[in-house]
């Protein structure tokens, strides 16, 4: 009866672990894809206008079912590269329930 209560109570305390890593890994997965997403937008047009999807100094979040996705992008030393083509830096943040 003992042994059978330990066994029990082991599994119910994995439970809420799995669930968590199952939560995080699926958030790692929705910024990979918006990181694919944006990777696809990169063209003259929209990298040179600063425009869309890769416009810096704009908060962008898009939420994709539970899953909240906010990013941000600047320029890096644009003093130092010709206009508009000053590499950028991305930020971002995936939020996702408790």
């Amino acid at each position: 009866m003992l042994a059978a209560f330990g066994i029990l109570t082991t599994v119910s305390m994995l439970r809420p672990a799995g669930q968590e890593s199952y939560r995080e890994v699926t958030a790692a997965y929705q910024a990979k894809n918006m990181m694919d997403y944006l990777r696809d937008q990169v063209n003259a047009a929209t990298w040179g206008n600063n425009t869309g999807p890769l416009a810096t100094g704009v908060m962008r979040s898009q939420i994709i079912g539970d899953y909240t996705v906010n990013w941000y992008l600047i320029e890096v030393n644009p003093a130092d590269y010709p206009a508009g083509l000053a590499p950028r830096k991305l930020m971002m943040n995936v939020y996702y329930p408790d």
